[in-house]
């Protein structure tokens, strides 16, 4: 997909070059060299998971007996209320069932089965955080749920700058 504002690229180039004649057979000659681009593409991951909620929900799980120390934060798997004061998060959920805490939210193809008791927690996590709330397969099917993990996007809004000076002395050889 393409960002919004997308605009293809395009380069400025210029190039000065002054030369003089020094007498004797020698010349001396200096260049400068200038080139930017503009509105250079850059894929970007729109739906990046966010680690800091990840870390949390995991820290939650593991204060709660929910999860070991020593487990990964992408495998937190049951759910229940938060015991850690000032957390972010209210509850603990499981990891892929909100899309491991990307903008996109929940992530409908996990909504049913053994996952349907976290739901309304998961949710209550998605909105005391800003993350995508609106999406419920259990009460509007899926309506308003985004079915992607990573998306990247192409923005355009990279640049580049290269500037480049050269001086040649040069002596020319005619006797021989």
């Amino acid at each position: 997909p393409q960002g919004k504002n997308f605009v293809y690229s395009y380069s400025q180039q210029v190039n000065f070059t002054v030369e003089q004649d020094l007498g004797n057979g020698f010349a001396l000659s200096l260049a400068y060299n200038y080139n930017g681009g503009r509105h250079l593409n850059r894929p970007i991951n729109a739906n990046a998971p966010r680690g800091d909620l990840l870390a949390a929900n995991w820290q939650a799980a593991v204060a709660a007996g929910a999860a070991q120390g020593t487990t990964s934060p992408l495998s937190v798997g049951s759910c229940g209320v938060n015991p850690i004061p000032g957390s972010p998060l209210p509850f603990y959920v499981p990891a892929p069932l909100v899309s491991f805490f990307r903008p996109s939210g929940l992530n409908p193809s996990l909504a049913g089965g053994a996952f349907t008791p976290c739901i309304p927690l998961a949710l209550a996590d998605m909105q005391a955080t800003g993350l995508n709330a609106a999406c419920n397969p259990a009460a509007t099917g899926l309506a308003n749920c985004v079915p992607f993990s990573d998306m990247d996007a192409n923005y355009s809004n990279g640049s580049s700058i290269y500037h480049g000076f050269s001086t040649n002395l040069r002596k020319r050889f005619g006797s021989h």
